[in-house]
């Protein structure tokens, strides 16, 4: 058990028990979908403004990288 002063229970200490419960909590209540739908939209932005900055460069491998890494990064979740 934590209380507000000390924080949360260490990672370590939690049962499988307490994280399905945080999990479901979280389902019902939207918070993951939520995630999921900010990560989406600040990946476009991201693409965006990746697309005005680079306009100008080659087009090369390391490009390319920078250009899948924004969606890379919420699609593997």
């Amino acid at each position: 058990s934590s209380d507000a002063a000390s924080g949360p229970a260490p990672r370590s200490s939690r049962t499988e028990t307490q994280v399905r419960w945080l999990r479901r909590l979280m389902e019902d209540c939207g918070s993951i979908e939520y995630a999921q739908q900010m990560a989406y939209g600040l990946s476009q932005a991201a693409l965006q403004e990746w697309s005005w900055l680079s306009a100008g460069l080659p087009d090369t491998r390391d490009k390319r990288f920078v250009e899948r890494l924004a969606t890379w990064v919420v699609e593997r979740t």
